[in-house]
C-alpha cells in the first residue's frame, strides 16, 4: 500500500476517499488493485472556528504490471503419452496467483505421442488481464528415443587392440540395421535385429553373425542417453567389447570449428604384435561441414590406407580400417 499525506492551513485533520478506479483505502493507506486511473478525494470538514476546506481530487494513473510467463521445459520418451504442459510466472502483485488472471496464456507443442525423438518447441499464446502485460517465453519438449545412428569400436580384452567396429541405425520402434566390421574377416556382414525394451531406460539385443564357417555372437545394449555397449564372442570366448559407443554426431546449422584439412600422425600400437609396423605412419584428414571425415595415408611399412567415419556425439572419431 501507499501512504497518502495532505495538510490544511487550519492544521485540522484531512480524510481521504477513493472516488473511482481500482484501489481500496484504509485510513490513509491506498492499495492498488489493478491498472487504470484512480481518483482520490481529500476533504477537511472544518471545526474549531474553521470552515470546511474545498475538497481536492487528484488522479493517479496506474500502469499494468509486467508478468513474465515461461513454458516449463519437459522431457518424455517417444511413443509414450506427452506430459502436461505447465507454466511458470514471475511478477505477480501482492497475493495474486494464476487463478486471478482473466484469461491466462495457453501452451502448445507440435509434438505428438507418435512423434520421433528430438527437440520440439513449446510455445505460448494469448493472455488477457486488466492488471498485467504479458511477456511470453517459449520452452522445449525433449522426446528421448533409442532411435538414431550409433557406432562402437570393439577392443580386445587385456590389450585394448581394435578388433572390429559396429555401425548401427536404430528406428524408434527398436528395429535396427547395420554392419559389423571385423579385423579377422574380409567380408562385412550386415546386421538386422530388434531390440527389447528393458525395465529401465535401456534396450538390449543379441544376434548371431555368420561369416563363412564361423559364427559370432554379438550382444548390444542401448540407453536413452545415446550410449551403446557391445560385446563379441566366438565359441564362448570374448573377442572384443565396447563400453563407450555413442550416437553419431548430429551437425547443427552452423560451420563446425574442426572442419577442414588436418595432418594425422599414426603412432605405433600400444601392444604391438610381430606383424605390426615398427614405426609411425601419417595421413591427411579432410572433415566436411557435416562432420564427415575422410582419411588417406601410409603406414611406416609403405602400406596405404583409406577410411571414412563420422564423429560420435562426444566429438570423437572411431575409425576402423584394414590396410592389409
Amino acid at each position: 500500500p501507499y501512504t497518502l499525506t495532505a495538510a490544511a492551513s487550519s492544521a485540522l485533520p484531512v480524510t481521504f476517499a477513493v472516488v473511482s478506479g481500482p484501489a481500496t483505502l484504509t485510513g490513509n493507506q491506498l492499495t492498488l488493485t489493478g491498472a487504470g486511473t484512480v481518483v482520490v478525494r481529500a476533504t477537511q470538514a472544518g471545526g474549531s472556528g474553521f470552515l470546511a476546506a474545498p475538497a481536492v481530487e487528484r488522479p493517479l494513473t496506474v500502469a499494468k504490471a509486467t508478468l513474465t510467463v515461461r513454458a516449463d521445459n519437459q522431457t518424455a520418451t517417444a511413443g509414450s503419452p506427452l506430459p502436461a504442459l505447465t507454466l511458470s510466472y514471475a511478477g505477480f502483485i501482492g497475493a495474486d496467483t494464476p487463478a486471478a488472471l482473466a484469461t491466462p496464456p495457453t501452451a502448445s507443442t507440435t509434438a505428438k505421442s507418435t512423434s520421433k525423438g528430438g527437440l520440439y518447441p513449446i510455445t505460448l499464446k494469448g493472455g488477457v488481464d486488466e492488471s498485467y502485460t504479458f511477456v511470453l517465453q517459449s520452452g522445449t519438449l525433449t522426446l528421448r528415443s533409442f532411435g538414431g545412428a550409433y557406432q562402437a569400436l570393439l577392443r580386445a580384452p587385456g590389450t585394448g587392440r581394435p578388433v572390429g567396429k559396429v555401425e548401427l541405425t536404430v528406428a524408434d520402434a527398436l528395429t535396427a540395421t547395420g554392419k559389423l566390421f571385423l579385423a579377422a574377416e574380409a567380408t562385412v556382414p550386415t546386421l538386422r535385429l530388434t531390440f527389447a525394451r528393458g525395465a529401465g531406460e535401456s534396450a538390449a539385443a543379441t544376434t548371431s553373425v555368420v561369416v563363412g564357417a564361423r559364427t559370432y555372437a554379438l550382444d548390444l545394449a542401448l540407453t536413452l542417453e545415446g550410449e551403446l555397449a557391445a560385446s563379441l564372442e566366438r565359441g564362448g570366448t570374448l573377442l572384443g567389447e565396447a563400453t563407450d559407443g555413442v550416437k553419431d554426431f548430429v551437425n547443427p546449422t552452423k560451420t563446425l570449428a574442426w572442419a577442414g584439412a588436418h595432418t594425422v600422425v599414426l603412432g605405433a600400437p600400444a601392444a604391438p604384435e610381430p606383424s605390426d609396423p615398427a614405426a609411425a605412419g601419417f595421413a591427411t584428414a579432410a572433415i566436411d561441414a557435416k562432420g564427415a571425415l575422410k582419411l588417406a595415408g601410409r603406414l611406416a611399412d609403405g602400406a596405404t590406407l583409406t577410411a571414412a567415419a563420422v564423429a560420435g556425439a562426444d566429438g570423437a572419431y572411431r575409425v576402423f580400417t584394414q590396410p592389409y
